[in-house]
C-alpha cells in the first residue's frame, strides 16, 4: 500500500504559510542585515487571530465550529496504511495504544477537533510517535499555539529517522517542523530544517524566503542574495497581503546596496515600482542609489582632477 502522509503535508502548506509571522526587529548597527525583514514586510498572516476555541467533542461526533476550516481538510483519507506501519514500527505502548486507532481515523476524516483529544491523551501518557506527534503539532498550529506546535514538530523531526526512515513523513516534515520554529524565531533550530526541505522542494517560495531571511540575519549576505533569487523566480503564493514580489525585490533591493551593487539594486528598484509604483522601500532605494552615483561621480571627477 502507497502511504499517503504526504497528502497531509499538502493539505497544510497553505494553513502555515498563511499562519507565517514575521516580527519586525531593529537591526544593531554593528552589521549588515541583522533583524528581521530589514526595511520589507513580514511575512503574512491571512487568517489574523486564531479560530475560537473548538469544545471538547465525543468520540463519536465531527469537529465543532472553530475547527479547521474545511477547505483546509484532508483530501483523502490516510489512516489504513499509517495506522498499519504505525502498529508494525510505531512508539507503541499498551498505555495508549489504544487511542492511536480513533485519532488517526477522526483526524484524516477531518474531525480536527475530536482526535485532538485522542492525540493529547496519547502524548500524555508517553507516545512520542512521529506521526502522533505531527497530526498534533499541525492541530497546535492551527489554533495559534506556536510555541507547543513547534516543540511538536521538532520532536517529530528527529524521531521520524528511527520509525519512518522510508515514509514520505521523513522528508515532509521538516518543511513543518522548519516553519513553525521559525514562526517563533527560534531561527537556529530551523535553519538546518528549511534547508533539508529544500533539498526536496527546491523551487518552494516560502521555504526560500524564510531561509534567505535566517541567511541574512546570521550574517551571510552572499547567501541569503542566493535564495532571494531563487524566490524571485519561484512561484508565489496568490492572495497574500503584503504582495510575496514586493517583499522579495525589498530584500534584494537592501541587500544589493548593502554589497556596493548599484546596478542589481537599480533593476530591483525599476522592478518594484513596476509592479508596485507606491511601493516606499523602492522608492527609498531609488533616492540612494541616485545620491551613491552622484557620489561616485564626483570621486572620479576629482580623481581626474588630481592626476
Amino acid at each position: 500500500m502507497k502511504y499517503r502522509i504526504i497528502s497531509l503535508c499538502l493539505a497544510f502548506v497553505l494553513l502555515g504559510l498563511c499562519e507565517a509571522r514575521a516580527v519586525e526587529k531593529k537591526a544593531p548597527p554593528s552589521g549588515p542585515g541583522a533583524g528581521k525583514m530589514i526595511g520589507a514586510a513580514p511575512i503574512p498572516d491571512l487568517l489574523g487571530k486564531p479560530p475560537p476555541k473548538a469544545k471538547a467533542a465525543a468520540p463519536d461526533e465531527k469537529a465543532p465550529e472553530g475547527a479547521l476550516p474545511t477547505s483546509q481538510a484532508v483530501p483523502t483519507p490516510i489512516t489504513p496504511g499509517d495506522y498499519v506501519l504505525y502498529l508494525k514500527n510505531g512508539h507503541r505502548d499498551k498505555e495508549w495504544d489504544e487511542w492511536i486507532g480513533p485519532a488517526f481515523e477522526s483526524f484524516d476524516s477531518g474531525s480536527y477537533a475530536t482526535a485532538s483529544i485522542f492525540l493529547s491523551k496519547a502524548y500524555d501518557k508517553g507516545c512520542r510517535d512521529p506521526m502522533v506527534l505531527l497530526r498534533l503539532g499541525i492541530y497546535k498550529e492551527s489554533r495559534g499555539e506556536a510555541k507547543e506546535a513547534a516543540k511538536l514538530l521538532r520532536l517529530a523531526a528527529e524521531e521520524t529517522p528511527k520509525h519512518y526512515p522510508k515514509h514520505p513523513i521523513a522528508t515532509g516534515i521538516h518543511r513543518h517542523a522548519g516553519r513553525a520554529l521559525y514562526k517563533v524565531d527560534d531561527f537556529e533550530a530551523a535553519l538546518p530544517h528549511l534547508k533539508e526541505a529544500l533539498k526536496h522542494e527546491p523551487e518552494d517560495f516560502m521555504l526560500l524566503l524564510m531561509t534567505g531571511q535566517i541567511e541574512r540575519m546570521k550574517g551571510n549576505i552572499k547567501a541569503a542574495r542566493g535564495y532571494f533569487e531563487r524566490a524571485l523566480a519561484a512561484r508565489m503564493p496568490a492572495g497574500m497581503k503584503p504582495d510575496p514580489k514586493s517583499t522579495v525585490l525589498g530584500e534584494l533591493m537592501i541587500i544589493t546596496f548593502e554589497q556596493g551593487d548599484l546596478e542589481a539594486c537599480d533593476r530591483y528598484v525599476k522592478a518594484a515600482l513596476k509592479h508596485d509604483p507606491k511601493d516606499k522601500v523602492a522608492l527609498k532605494y531609488k533616492g540612494l542609489v541616485g545620491r551613491a552615483r552622484f557620489r561616485q561621480r564626483e570621486l572620479e571627477i576629482i580623481k581626474k582632477i588630481s592626476e
